[in-house]
């Protein structure tokens, strides 16, 4: 009712929304008050917000081409791929050896994990580190809620090693640090949300490796997508064990012209005007009584 108050206040001259459960309100009130609305879709099966807008929203976007057929109306939808900050777009001026203590001429690998769904790899990276510490260093992402616990493992893990400062645990990298962390990376290991697309703009191989219990199993249906371009390797969960996550790694950052052709494979799958298009679509349903 808040939600319906507020918008009849505003009554604005289109809604966007992304779909997520806080956007319900808003797009509630368009539909009562018969305000147009545009959505966006990140994943390939979309939430349960989106395919009920999905009935009378004007325009649809969408990430990856498999959602489409989720949308009956398949004449408003337009693959737009995902809008990505414009700060992980920018091409960075910071050296990753310098700002990161990295050393020259060891291969790098970025850990993209977090406090949400990522102990999984947290712990299973651990448990490889003092064998990927030999050949790489790894900037590892482990997020505000694991970083001290991380920190006691790897100081257990690594005692002794001499490479132990190959190793760096940080809770959170912010966008422009991070995308200058990429700049120096040979490899990026993550999950398979929307990182997928920013992994995809930075031109990097991957290491998939979908959260299980996500909705849908939205991840492992957007990271074998994303595969099939060639621009990724996805590790299921159930097979998340040290030895074959360490053989994965190794074997594709010993695999030069493999890396090389993922690469390249990034370039069919990123789209940079993502974002600009779903704003001319906005604008132009926005000025169309002006």
């Amino acid at each position: 009712m808040k939600a319906l108050w507020k918008i009849f206040l505003i009554y604005p001259d289109v809604i966007f929304g992304k779909g997520g459960y806080a956007s319900f309100p808003a797009l509630f009130a368009a539909r009562v008050l018969r305000i147009p609305v545009v959505i966006h879709e990140s994943d390939i099966s979309p939430g349960r917000v989106n395919r009920w807008v999905a009935d009378y929203a004007e325009k649809i976007a969408i990430s990856y081409p498999e959602a489409l057929e989720h949308f009956p109306n398949k004449d408003r939808v337009a693959l737009t791929g995902q809008p990505i900050r414009a700060s992980l777009l920018e091409i960075p001026q910071g050296d990753p050896l310098r700002i990161f203590g990295l050393e020259q001429d060891v291969p790098l690998i970025l850990v993209m994990g977090g406090s949400q769904g990522a102990e999984n790899i947290n712990e299973n990276l651990i448990d490889i580190m003092s064998k990927l510490v030999e050949h790489y260093q790894v900037i590892h992402q482990v997020g505000n809620a694991n970083i001290e616990w991380m920190k006691k493992r790897a100081e257990d893990a690594l005692r002794e090693n001499p490479n132990a400062h190959r190793y760096h645990p940080v809770a959170f990298i912010e966008p422009a640090e991070l995308r200058i962390a990429a700049k120096g990376a040979a490899l990026i290991i993550s999950r398979a949300g929307s990182t997928i697309f920013e992994i995809a703009h930075w031109g990097l191989p991957s290491i998939l490796i979908p959260l299980g219990i996500a909705r849908d199993d939205h991840q492992r249906q957007n990271a074998y997508s994303y595969a099939r371009t060639g621009a990724a390797i996805v590790l299921e969960e159930q097979n998340l064990k040290p030895e074959i996550f360490f053989t994965t790694i190794d074997s594709l950052m010993n695999d030069e012209e493999r890396r090389t052709r993922m690469a390249l494979a990034t370039k069919t799958f990123a789209k940079d005007d993502a974002a600009e298009k779903i704003a001319k679509a906005l604008l132009v349903i926005a000025t169309k009584h002006v």
